[in-house]
């Protein structure tokens, strides 16, 4: 038998939860040493409720662990967008959706994008895979505009929106860690 400890934290404020695998011990005996080790850590401290044990038997199949190890969830990279939406990463690469937040469900759109500027009437941004620049327009929540080239996407902007300057940021991924 193997005993799994966990510490599962959960805080009226998400930003406090802390959840996280402590160690695997091979007796009852190295649980109880372990448990009463972590207790004394400050980061536990006034939290001993939020421990947990798990036994796990060796060398016998599962049937709660069907899909393997557990993989690292990494929360998604989001940007908020003026009035009310939010683009959030849905996947490990550059794959974003775009969400009104007041209408959860549906993405408005799902791209990728590598380079985007946001003003207050319309979302800009670039998918380098598809060489290609898209105009998301916030009132008619829909591309209303995509081009090839940057002259094209800045007279589009001028005209329609008054827009005099489009200076796109890089979605920096790696710098998010």
């Amino acid at each position: 038998m193997l005993y799994e400890l966990s510490f599962n934290y959960w805080d009226e404020d998400p930003a406090n939860d802390d959840e996280i695998i402590l160690a695997v011990y091979s007796s009852e005996e190295q649980l109880n040493k372990g448990l009463e080790k972590f207790k004394k850590q400050p980061r536990f401290a006034g939290k001993e409720d939020s421990f947990w044990v798990s036994e796990r038997k060796i060398n016998e199949e599962n049937d709660f662990w069907e899909e393997g190890f557990i993989s690292v969830y990494e929360e998604p990279y989001e940007i908020t967008v003026e009035k009310e939406f939010i683009l959030q990463q849905t996947h490990t690469t550059y794959e974003f959706a775009l969400y009104d937040t007041n209408v959860w469900g549906n993405p408005l759109f799902m791209d990728e994008v590598h380079d985007y500027e946001d003003y207050p009437q319309c979302f800009v941004y670039q998918n380098r895979k598809k060489n290609r620049f898209y105009c998301f327009d916030k009132e008619q929540r829909k591309i209303t505009f995509e081009t090839k080239l940057e002259a094209e996407m800045k007279n589009y902007l001028q005209e329609t929106y008054g827009i005099s300057d489009m200076n796109l940021k890089a979605i920096r991924l790696n710098e998010m860690e």
